[in-house]
């Protein structure tokens, strides 16, 4: 069964803020830095089992009469349809003059306004957007409908303890000139999508984007069709994956800038690469690893945000 829900919060552990002294590496203005900054844990730890099943990706080949019924019925494309086979692959793209939609046969899917709308009709964007409360009813209703036709046409994939939680809303598309004239021109809702209680992470949720007037214009699924492979030991614990980050600063930003370094959040899940038409990008299976959020206050004042993720086997995973 899959269904919209909200799961607690019950496999985290309550403890004291630790410091750990993490590896963090920055380059410009001519000189390559690496040193070892103390970082404050702000969040309690995840518990973790002591072996996960490998997640073994199930592949689909999509015909082109199956792709071309996804665009009419799920998302009401009209008119003449060109469906493409990138490099050759099993992806298709269906497109027409103003939307397109990409189905990638490990399940995850992405539909769209085209760049080239985007690009010409920038004033549209323009103007009073949902509030937050708004953009989340939006996406909530677009999401179970969707979900409710890809049970019909099945194309929801077949693992069957399969989650979909809500995780947040924010603002994730600016249009203007930097630094004075930013104004937000979409929303994005976001979902977390969960394998028997572990998360997908890195590009394993669902985003909903939503313009002013409250339309959408992008939908990524990126969940996956997937069955449970061979048990693997979690050989990495959390406080481990938190000393073994390697933490890249933005460019001309000293490590020796950094007056304090937060670690906000570490989540235990399964590291998802990027769907691709590529062959050669193309995984056969996903591992357990940490997604790891860390905030840095730099002495100027300025913060910087960002997440690193971190095997939680002796595997390494795809960064």
């Amino acid at each position: 069964m899959v269904a919209l829900v909200v799961v607690s919060s019950a496999l985290y552990l309550s403890q004291q803020p630790r410091k750990f002294r993490i590896h963090v590496h920055s380059e410009g203005r001519g000189v390559s830095e690496d040193i070892y900054v103390t970082a404050i844990l702000n969040c309690s730890l995840p518990k973790v089992p002591t072996d996960i099943p490998i997640l073994e990706v199930v592949r689909h080949n999509y015909t082109e009469d199956e792709a071309i019924a996804i665009a009419r019925e799920f998302f009401n494309l009209t008119g003449e349809l060109n469906v493409t086979r990138p490099f050759n692959g099993t992806t298709l793209f269906v497109t027409n003059d103003t939307h397109r939609i990409e189905l990638y046969d490990d399940g995850a899917l992405e539909y769209h306004i085209s760049s080239s709308v985007i690009f010409t009709r920038e004033s549209e964007f323009i103007g009073k957007l949902p509030e937050f409360s708004e953009a989340k009813e939006i996406a909530d209703k677009f999401v179970n409908q969707f979900i409710q036709k890809a049970k019909d046409h099945k194309l929801i994939n077949s693992f069957p303890l399969m989650q979909i939680e809500f995780s947040r809303v924010d603002f994730c598309e600016w249009y203007g000139e930097p630094p004075q004239n930013i104004k937000p021109i979409t929303i994005g809702v976001y979902y977390r999508v969960m394998y028997n209680g572990i998360p997908l992470i890195f590009k394993g949720g669902i985003r909903v984007e939503i313009m002013k007037g409250g339309k959408i214009t992008w939908f990524d699924v990126w969940w996956r069709d997937v069955k449970l492979g061979e048990p693997i030991p979690i050989s990495v614990s959390p406080k481990q994956a938190i000393e073994n980050m390697d933490i890249k600063l933005p460019i001309n930003t000293s490590a020796n800038e950094i007056k304090t370094l937060y670690i906000d959040s570490v989540r235990f899940g399964y590291f998802t690469p990027a769907p691709s038409p590529l062959e050669h990008e193309r995984f056969t299976s996903f591992l357990p690893a940490y997604e790891v959020t860390f905030h840095a206050i730099l002495k100027d004042g300025s913060e910087y945000d960002d997440i690193e993720y971190v095997s939680a086997t002796s595997l390494s995973i795809p960064l």
